[in-house]
């Protein structure tokens, strides 16, 4: 009976025994792997919170004692003191208050409000409502809570207002206070990274259980709080039918403790649905895995078929049934075809070790110094590394201005990767060892061997302006430094030489600048006018605000009042040299004697001021026109330009994005935003991002280095960034990429 139920064919009898063994192993292995899954999720779980709670710890002892620092140093700042000690109603020492305290608010986002309330004066002081008397300040309770007992010792104290919740912080300086709000939404945001969609809450509370920061407790997370041992560690509460998992930590600074609260109800019912799922796949593999062995004997060719097919696909051919011959032919023909993809991407990357060449060189002139690894990977191919000592020259366009309207951002561009291919063959042809670098905006730079003469490179330089001149019909202005060896910073020799190449706009000669020239003109003029206020006249020339213009104008009018007419007219040549070059206009005047004929031309102070008003209402105007209509995706095309050649500055910013680009701050933004549909700081860390993989993937240089080179300013915010990003860390990003 027995015997007759035997399948008869060999491969069902095998099937069948395979079928259960195979059974077996998958049900004691299934049954394993469910238990073994809860206990990982729970100790991954713990192992997060964990992570979370001391996460936010340090950054709350952090970020408070910030808090109560820029509070301490709000009160101590000499224009803020001088209000609040002041016996008397002064218009300047509150305007100066007035001033210092915005510029506090603006550095710092959590401060929602300060106030400042000096009794010796009946007057307090609001950042949103401005000053008034006490006894008339609409909020008086606030005032009576930042004089009581508990605002005391820097104690930070709940606040409600107008339905949003602060935290309120009281400074006492002599008789009067220094009162600052903080934005617990924004610090909620910040510390805990508050989600309403999580199921887990944290709280951080005070000595007196009282809810500091977090989502407001309810009886039942309070009756958990009271049932928390006082261990740091995990603990498994049950209240009510209900299971929590707790994590309790204190805060240093404060006394404050952090509770970290996960139902666990949810945990149990997701890994319940979790060994479900298991369950029903490690069943479905174990029907596939009988339907293969069932039918393995007889379609034992169906996997090279199944590569044939695949093969005929990726060449582009007819599907069609092939012998064994012309399959074994597809395959080989196949993997042929894979090799010569293989080197035309090994192609693609060696062409792009020239831009990576070109961006280790900008580094090494804006930090000083590059990593070994670094002078390794060029020092092949870049023989000026291993120079005892270099030079360093800039070659300029001169009438930059004219040059951006007469070609667009891509022409640009060309132009000036023509200028670099021109003083590449000209170096070479004259005999001097050096790299050109694009570094963007009007200039290219030149970092050449000592060991050829200086008059040998300044015959070089001359040779290269008349040949952009002949062959790019455009003339550019060349500076040259001084020796410098490699323990000398190539940073400072690089911006005295930029701005030796701008001479040429006050003695009008064809000549290469050189450093001397430089300081001879710095010997003979030296600005005595508030360098601040000539930057804030600029600022407002951008934003395109008339009225900070006449203001600024008369600040420095009055500045000039007090001089001889030697010293005013040197003075306003200085002014006039100082906001043609940031606008980019030298050759408006054509030069130090177009200036001085200029001036002769006005009789008193009142008409050079006149002029030189007038002359900046047109460039607001040029300014606005070209923002208004065809300028935008330029902007933009710059910006991103700007940000790719400059990732690995820590110090990359929007001001300097602004600054670039001849637009305000927040016009930049506004466009960037519109055109990029990103902001300019995501911008920024995702390309950063991005260079990084590439980095790992196709260098050898360690992690560290690779944050330096991509402008992380610590190696904490790059390791967070990254794992953010890629969810990986960056030694297990590079494995993956080497497999």
């Amino acid at each position: 009976m027995i015997r007759n139920l035997i399948p008869r064919e060999l491969y069902v009898r095998l099937f069948l025994y395979l079928a259960l063994a195979v059974t077996l192993i998958i049900a004691v292995f299934s049954f394993f792997l469910t238990r073994q899954q809860t206990h990982n999720a729970i100790n991954e779980i713990d192992r997060i919170t964990l992570q979370r709670v001391s996460q936010i710890k340090d950054n709350a002892d952090y970020t408070l004692q910030k808090m109560k620092m820029y509070a301490g140093r709000l009160a101590q700042d000499q224009d803020s003191n001088a209000w609040l000690t002041a016996s008397s109603e002064d218009y300047w020492t509150y305007k100066r208050m007035e001033q210092n305290v915005n510029d506090f608010i603006g550095i710092e986002p959590f401060f929602h409000a300060v106030f400042m309330v000096n009794p010796s004066i009946n007057r307090v002081y609001s950042s949103l409502e401005g000053v008034n008397y006490i006894d008339k300040f609409s909020d008086q309770e606030l005032l009576q809570l930042s004089s009581s007992e508990q605002a005391r010792n820097l104690t930070f104290l709940n606040i409600s207002r107008s339905g949003h919740e602060y935290l309120l912080l009281s400074m006492p300086v002599a008789k009067s206070r220094v009162i600052v709000l903080l934005d617990k939404l924004k610090l909620e945001q910040f510390l805990i990274q508050t989600d309403p969609e999580q199921m887990s809450n944290v709280l951080i509370v005070n000595q007196d259980a009282e809810v500091m920061l977090g989502r407001k407790s309810d009886d039942t997370t309070k009756a958990v709080i009271a049932k928390m041992s006082q261990d740091e560690g995990p603990s498994i509460i049950r209240l009510e039918g209900d299971e929590w998992s707790i994590r309790r930590m204190d805060l240093g600074a404060q006394s404050w403790r952090i509770y970290h609260m996960t139902p666990l109800e949810a945990l149990h019912r997701n890994v319940t649905q979790t060994q479900w799922s298991m369950v029903l796949s490690f069943l479905l593999l174990l029907l596939i895995i009988w339907v293969i062995l069932f039918w393995y004997s007889r379609v034992n060719f169906k996997p090279i078929g199944s590569l044939v097919r695949t093969m005929q696909e990726k060449l582009g051919q007819e599907a069609t049934t092939a012998s064994p011959a012309e399959a074994a032919q597809i395959i080989t023909t196949g993997i042929e075809s894979m090799v010569q993809r293989i080197e035309q991407l090994d192609r693609s990357i060696k062409d792009s070790r020239y831009l990576v060449k070109e961006e280790n060189l900008r580094q090494w002139i804006l930090s000083g110094s590059l990593t070994d690894t670094i002078k390794r990977q060029l020092s092949e191919t870049v023989p000026v590394l291993h120079a005892e000592a270099v030079y360093l020259a800039v070659v300029r366009i001169e009438t930059y201005a004219a040059f951006c309207e007469k070609y667009d951002f891509p022409s640009r561009k060309l132009m000036k990767y023509a200028m670099a291919n021109i003083a590449s063959e000209i170096m070479e042809h004259t005999g001097v060892i050096g790299e050109v670098i694009d570094f963007g905006a009007d200039h290219v730079v030149l970092v050449m061997d000592a060991r050829s003469e200086q008059l040998v490179i300044v015959d070089m330089l001359e040779k290269l302006r008349t040949s952009i001149d002949k062959y790019l019909q455009f003339t550019v202005v060349a500076a040259v430094s001084d020796l410098k060896t490699p323990e000398e910073s190539l940073l400072t020799a690089y911006e005295v030489i930029v701005e030796a190449s701008m001479l040429k706009f006050l003695d009008g000669v064809d000549r290469v600048y050189s450093e001397q020239d430089l300081t001879l003109y710095e010997d003979t003029i030296r600005p005595v006018m508030d360098e601040e206020i000539v930057k804030e006249l600029i600022q407002s020339v951008r934003l395109g605000n008339q009225t900070m213009v006449q203001n600024y104008l008369k600040q420095l009018t009055d500045y000039m009042r007090g001089m001889t007419n030697a010293e005013c007219k040197l003075q306003l040549t200085h002014l006039i040299y100082e906001l043609m070059k940031s606008f980019k206009q030298l050759d408006t005047l054509q030069g130090m004697e177009g200036i001085q004929h200029t001036l002769d031309k006005f009789q008193h102070l009142n008409g050079a001021i006149r002029w030189i008003e007038d002359f900046l209402h047109g460039v607001m105007e040029d300014l606005k026109q070209r923002s208004t209509y065809n300028r935008k995706e330029e902007i933009a095309t710059e910006a991103v330009q700007y940000v790719m050649s400059n990732l690995h500055n820590p110090m990359l910013s929007t001001d300097m994005i602004a600054n670039h680009t001849s637009v305000s701050v927040s016009y930049v933004r506004q466009v960037f935003k519109e055109w990029m549909n990103c902001t300019l700081s995501d911008f920024i860390l995702n390309q950063r991002m991005e260079r990084v993989k590439v980095l790992l993937a196709t260098t050898e240089s360690t992690v560290a280095e690779i944050a330096e080179q991509t402008g992380f300013q610590s190696k904490s915010h790059f390791f967070t960034a990254f794992k953010k990003a890629t969810g990986l860390t960056p030694v297990q990003y590079r494995s993956q990429a080497l497999e």
